[in-house]
């Protein structure tokens, strides 16, 4: 009983509960949140329910951020003075999905309601060249850059997931954290 609520007042299992659902919620922002392909051309497009869900992901990956920043062993936010380096990762993550929530989100979801406005007014026959696909190609084009800035910051951000996965492993093994 004593070893369990010795966990229960450690730092370590709440770090990694929050480091684990980071590097999940990565690997769903990098690989599947804006991979819905529209079956008539090869540019992602945004489903509503996503539009709807893309700030959320973006608010949860920095409350997420904090909260494994915070819970940090041994000592919570003040460890990072003794692996000062082991707070690079962190920052990255941080400032990307702080650019994602805040620049590139908002702007990839308009890129895609404009696409999605202009598609439905081809359909309804509210746009003269209905046929004419160069007509969407500046929507196309913005969606697909927003599209892409999107992906690559994710991507930087899940590697530097990693890396803080690495950093945060050997530090735990130099510090006596952990025993093998």
């Amino acid at each position: 009983m004593q070893a369990l609520l010795h966990t229960l007042c450690s730092l370590l299992p709440y770090h990694l509960v929050c480091y684990g659902g980071l590097f999940g919620l990565q690997i769903f922002q990098t690989f599947l949140n804006t991979k819905i392909q529209h079956p008539s051309t090869s540019i992602p497009d945004l489903i509503t329910l996503e539009q709807d869900l893309f700030p959320t992901t973006c608010q949860c990956q920095l409350g997420i951020i904090i909260l494994t920043v915070v819970t940090r062993p041994p000592y919570s936010i003040f460890s990072f003075a003794n692996h000062h380096w082991n707070a690079i990762p962190l920052l990255i993550i941080l400032l990307t999905a702080t650019l994602n929530w805040l620049i590139f989100g908002p702007r990839t979801v308009s890129a895609a309601i404009t696409r999605r406005s202009l598609r439905e007014q081809a359909t309804d026959g509210k746009v003269a060249d209905a046929g004419d696909p160069a007509g969407f190609e500046p929507a196309n084009r913005m969606l697909a850059v927003n599209c892409a800035r999107l992906r690559r910051l994710n991507v930087v951000s899940l590697l530097a997931t990693l890396w803080y996965g690495f950093a945060l492993s050997s530090s735990l093994l130099h510090d006596g954290w952990l025993r093998w």
